[in-house]
């Protein structure tokens, strides 16, 4: 899963990118009709958010591992 979320995160930023230029290029050329993609940027952010979100077990087990490993690493420093 996280592997997945990692790849749809990334095609998101990508498609991100592509329509922040197209909101610029909206600004410049027809200002009164930035809404549609004004409105295409904040969704895109919007599920970039929602798996962002779906990540964050995942890291805070990771971290958590990280986290024990050190503290039995400095136990047994310690102990020596």
């Amino acid at each position: 899963m996280s592997a997945d979320c990692k790849a749809q995160l990334l095609k998101l930023n990508h498609g991100l990118l592509f329509l922040f230029i197209e909101l610029l290029s909206v600004l410049v050329e027809q200002p009164s009709q930035y809404a549609q993609s004004l409105m295409q940027v904040l969704a895109t952010l919007q599920n970039m958010q929602h798996l962002v979100n779906l990540l964050r077990p995942h890291q805070v087990t990771a971290s958590d591992t990280c986290i024990r490993l050190a503290g039995l690493t400095w136990c047994i420093c310690t102990m020596q």
